[in-house]
């Protein structure tokens, strides 16, 4: 096999088997993401096996193969899943690429060790802390880095699961990597390791849920009316007719739906204002607050039939955009009816934002967004998936309205109940409903990044102090 430990004389067959499965993994990957797949959901079971064979490719080979190989494969991966790069950045792209594809090879780097130490491990240490380990680079590269970008993760490939609101998204990483390590020491008498390994990839393809809440999964009846509007700037007078119509509570807006400050345009806050009494409806919307010397927050603005009830200003800003300055906190805002989440876009990437307002009382989310237009259907196909995520770990509904991408609404459990079609002007009314529980993850969960990135720096120093020993050694040989 060829990623067994073979004679000499098959060494280059078993060379060029290597590096044919450890890059064939990438574009297989791929496959899993949006926008393949039903509806543009990706094909969430390839996220059990797409990385087997970058797993399997890592045995037999040197440290140095399995670098360059992670690196490669991390190219290929990133180069074909974040193609619309190229949209926003041109030539620039493939820099940000090679910044990924590095944690790739730095996760191959560290397995190739841990392999490495399986007689001393036994092959469900290696999986356990090989696990950890891909586990702990993802969550650097996602939640921690400066560069900081958590798409294109095997468990954000699976879609939200059992575990999400158990440990998050990365619990799904974790069973993936662990039982592809276990499955790539494979052998004519599986042991006890190979056979735990296949019963988890099978739990993981069990744990894949349909993206979409079928016809009779809901009961919204008791749910609280809100209208959201896909425009980039919409029309006060029509989101009022609209909302009178349908009864909406809330009425959310997109991201920069009112450029400037829109507490400093007098006709412009009384229009809103006017807007939120006349509908008897509290107003969500996305503008900005000013600060001295220029600068400003990108803000979410809430306002109810009595003024201003509070606002969010934007936790994650855009890369290399004039997205405003990173807020300060994540709360909810009270309204007459409860606790609301109004975490912006880009905020919802990423697992602190909506954790600090459910902790602090969100009863569920309405969520101002952009996503223009010219940042591709692959995009805004991805990017609309990242909710799903946060609304299956805190088990809270999620109403996004968007400027020119996908306005939904997504349920506690991180399926999509309703959406407009992308990227034309439209209204979305749709019941959410407001829940109170606190998930495991809310409350403790939400540690899992952090101790496997605890675990992968243990086994990072571990593997230096390794090699400055063999250069000791060698050295005084």
């Amino acid at each position: 096999m060829p990623w067994a430990a073979d004679p000499d004389s098959l060494q280059a067959v078993n060379r060029l088997s290597r590096w044919i499965l450890g890059l064939g993994s990438a574009p297989l990957a791929a496959l899993v993401f949006p926008p393949f797949g039903f509806d543009g959901f990706g094909i969430p079971f390839l996220a059990v096996f797409a990385w087997l064979p970058l797993l399997l490719s890592l045995h037999g080979s040197t440290a140095k193969e399995n670098v360059y190989r992670g690196f490669i494969h991390g190219f290929i991966f990133y180069a074909i899943t974040f193609s619309w790069f190229t949209a926003l950045f041109a030539n620039l792209a493939v820099i940000l690429w090679l910044i990924l594809a590095t944690f790739s090879a730095l996760t191959c780097w560290g397995l190739h060790f841990l392999i490495s130490k399986k007689d001393k491990l036994g092959t469900m240490g290696v999986a356990c802390l090989g696990a950890s380990l891909w586990v702990g680079f993802e969550f650097l590269r996602g939640e921690v880095y400066f560069l900081k970008f958590p798409w294109m993760t095997p468990g954000m490939g699976m879609g939200p699961t059992w575990w999400h609101p158990l440990l998050g998204v990365y619990a799904s990483t974790f069973l993936i990597v662990f039982s592809g390590i276990t499955l790539s020491f494979w052998r004519k008498k599986p042991t006890m390791a190979q056979w735990t390994g296949l019963l988890l990839a099978v739990t993981c393809l069990l744990s894949i849920r349909s993206p979409l809440v079928g016809a009779g999964q809901r009961d919204d009846s008791s749910g609280i009316p809100v209208l959201a509007v896909q425009a980039l700037h919409p029309e006060a007078d029509e989101s009022q007719v609209a909302a009178i119509e349908f009864g909406a509570k809330f009425i959310v807006w997109p991201e920069y739906s009112r450029p400037g400050d829109a507490r400093r345009i007098p006709f412009v806050r009384r229009s809103l204002e006017a807007l939120a009494t006349n509908a008897q409806a509290t107003l969500i919307l996305g503008t900005t607050t000013d600060l001295p010397g220029g600068e400003n927050y990108n803000t979410a603005l809430s306002i109810g039939e009595s003024g201003i009830l509070g606002e969010h200003h934007k936790n994650h800003p855009v890369h290399f955009f004039d997205d405003g300055k990173i807020g300060p906190n994540a709360l909810p805002i009270s309204t007459p009816l409860g606790k609301v989440g109004t975490s912006i876009c880009f905020d919802n990437d990423y697992q602190d934002t909506a954790l600090s307002m459910t902790q602090n009382g969100a009863e569920f989310f309405l969520v101002p967004s952009l996503d223009a237009v010219s940042w591709t259907l692959r995009e805004h196909l991805q990017h609309s998936d990242l909710a799903r995520h946060r609304a299956a770990e805190n088990h809270r509904e999620f109403v996004v309205a968007s400027g020119q991408g996908i306005t939904q609404h997504i349920d506690a459990q991180g399926r999509r109940v309703a959406a407009l079609p992308q990227p034309d002007p439209g209204m979305l009314t749709t019941k959410v409903i407001p829940h109170r529980d606190l998930t495991f993850f809310t409350q403790y969960g939400w540690l899992f990044g952090w101790v496997n990135l605890g675990v992968t720096g243990i086994i990072v120093l571990w593997l230096l102090v390794e090699k400055f020993k063999k250069r000791r050694v060698a050295k005084s040989a």
